[in-house]
């Protein structure tokens, strides 16, 4: 996941696991775009904004308009699975709605 270090995307999801009081002090409820790397750091990166396919039911999601106007449900981390899960997924970095 980062070649040049040689840290994989276990080594990430270790990581989020080390740091989840933390990180879900911050995220928990909040609705969240995830900025995905699903190809390693040095690929092409992307921000999930819309909850992505095939995120498990148990992930809650809110509704938000965005100030384009247009409106998407995206994912709301409530617990340390859910980081996990998003780190899996190619995430290296949560951006939570104020």
């Amino acid at each position: 996941f980062f070649p040049e270090d040689g840290y994989t995307k276990l080594d990430v999801a270790r990581y989020y696991q080390a740091v989840a009081p933390g990180i879900l002090r911050a995220l928990r409820d909040r609705p969240t775009t995830l900025q995905r790397y699903p190809d390693g750091i040095t690929g092409e990166w992307f921000y999930q904004k819309r909850a992505p396919k095939g995120m498990p039911d148990w992930i809650p999601t809110a509704h938000i308009t965005f100030p384009s106007g247009r409106s998407a449900d995206e994912m709301c981390p409530t617990e340390e699975a859910a980081v996990l899960w998003a780190a899996q997924y190619g995430t290296l970095t949560f951006h939570p709605w104020p």
